[in-house]
């Protein structure tokens, strides 16, 4: 597919310093995991300051499957991106996501 998901997660415990290579394929595998897409289609963008503000995007989706996910980004359930995230990576924050079709 040519549609993607791209949004930001503040991952309130950890700073920049904290968010080596391990943690960002850790990070990867739940976002993955929590948004039930394949681990290659999660792209981690920029991480900055402000705890640790991580810019993700999941591409290769469907317009129907990009949809789904947008919504379990934006779902502040157990079922949603950030519960999936805390045992992980403890508190933290979602953005809106934004939609893209190329």
């Amino acid at each position: 597919g040519a549609a993607a998901v791209a949004f930001e997660v503040t991952l309130h415990e950890l700073s920049v310093g904290d968010f080596d290579d391990v943690e960002r394929a850790g990070f990867s595998e739940a976002v993955s995991r929590a948004l039930g897409v394949p681990r290659r289609q999660v792209l981690i963008g920029g991480v900055w300051a402000g705890s640790a503000v991580v810019s993700v995007k999941v591409v290769g989706l469907g317009a129907v499957e990009a949809v789904q996910v947008a919504a379990k980004v934006s779902d502040d359930s157990s079922d949603g991106l950030a519960a999936g995230l805390e045992d992980d990576f403890g508190a933290c924050a979602v953005s809106s996501p934004a939609i893209s079709l190329a």
